[in-house]
């Protein structure tokens, strides 16, 4: 009788844990992978721009499947939010992300995030955030060309080896639960 007393206390500790608003939450490191990539630095700047917490209506709970731009993928957009490929844009701002189905994030000064990583963009296109320097922020994220996005940072998943040239990916320090090739 004591084990079943003791397992049913492991178990319910754990259920309540787990549940609820998503206090616990971590942000998915890969397309459904464990651990996380770490390092320094974005290959703009190594600032910090926090981001955690919810927002807006229209945000999505859960820890994401990622996957390629087919009907009902997710990316990531902040801890406990993901949006829906190809239908949602992902605002994040100092209180954390939320997603929504516009194509502009509404009250501005917000990071305007289409994609995650290159796999969430269409066959060819990679997926590229532009780091404004003076603001020490990313203004967007979205799915371009490779060539067009010469002048910014590409995003990264770090189980898929999708950085250019070997570059590794890493740990976003800018825009945190994100990864970057630097």
């Amino acid at each position: 009788m004591r084990t079943y007393g003791l397992a049913f206390t492991v178990f319910a500790t754990l259920a309540f844990a787990c549940g609820g608003d998503d206090v616990s939450v971590s942000p998915p490191a890969t397309d459904g992978g464990a651990g996380d990539a770490t390092g320094q630095s974005d290959s703009a700047n190594g600032s910090d721009a926090s981001s955690s917490g919810g927002g807006d209506t229209g945000s999505s709970s859960g820890s994401g499947s990622g996957g390629d731009a087919a009907g009902g993928a997710t990316f990531y957009c902040a801890m406990g939010v993901t949006c829906t490929v190809g239908s949602q844009i992902c605002c994040i701002d100092m209180n954390g992300g939320t997603c929504v189905s516009s194509s502009n994030c509404p009250h501005g000064g917000e990071t305007q995030v289409e994609c995650a990583k290159t796999a969430d963009c269409p066959m060819g296109d990679v997926c590229c955030g532009n780091y404004d320097t003076h603001a020490m922020m990313y203004t967007d994220v979205a799915c371009m060309t490779g060539m067009d996005c010469g002048g910014g940072t590409q995003f990264c998943d770090p189980a898929a080896n999708d950085c250019p040239h070997g570059a590794p990916c890493r740990t976003s320090q800018a825009l945190p639960g994100f990864h970057t090739c630097q």
